[in-house]
């Protein structure tokens, strides 16, 4: 009777381990059902402007008057904005014209911008995605002039935008050399 006893302790052992080994094995190779749900944060923008009373929103355009010049945060997390006046000489279709030296036009700015270096304005407030900045200045006649040639050309001023991620406020600070102060860039280099 002993050795039938012993048996039979054996053999539930045996079975005990062997559905030990079953559930770990069922744990181990389970799929979970859970997605990740994470999706990056992107930072664009596109300028928007206004050219004879006409819209446009990229490219260079030749015309007599800029203005509402205004920039849309098109990414997905609030931004900082910064545009960049370039200016330079075309002919009547549009063609870059050199020889003539370029001249930065004059600018008025409106509130909420700060003006930097070589012709760089700052926003001074973070952008909401989907949201545009104010109008960066009061509308600037553009001039035309005299080609080597002789011929009429015309000033074209295109306006180039950059946006950095409005949080943590350094990286705007540090990539940008400003200064913020409770969300609102308060000095420029």
């Amino acid at each position: 009777m002993k050795a039938q006893r012993k048996r039979i302790l054996v053999l539930a052992a045996a079975a005990a381990a062997l559905a030990a080994v079953g559930v770990t094995m069922a744990f181990m190779f389970r799929k979970a059902g859970a997605e990740n749900q994470f999706a990056p944060a992107e930072v664009m923008c596109r300028v928007q402007e206004q050219l004879n009373d006409d819209t446009y929103t990229s490219g260079s355009h030749v015309g007599d008057v800029k203005s509402n010049i205004r920039v849309k945060n098109t990414g997905t997390y609030p931004a900082y904005v910064r545009v960049r006046l370039v200016s330079w000489w075309a002919n009547a279709d549009g063609e870059a014209v050199g020889g003539v030296p370029a001249r930065s036009p004059a600018v008025q700015l409106r509130s909420g911008w700060r003006a930097g270096s070589g012709g760089t304005y700052y926003c001074t407030e973070a952008v909401a995605p989907g949201d545009m900045t104010g109008v960066l200045c009061e509308p600037m006649v553009l001039e035309t002039g005299t080609g080597l040639d002789g011929s009429t050309i015309y000033q074209v001023v295109e306006v180039l935008a950059e946006a950095i991620q409005a949080a943590p406020a350094e990286a705007a600070s540090s990539a940008w050399g400003v200064t913020i102060a409770d969300g609102v860039i308060t000095a420029v280099q």
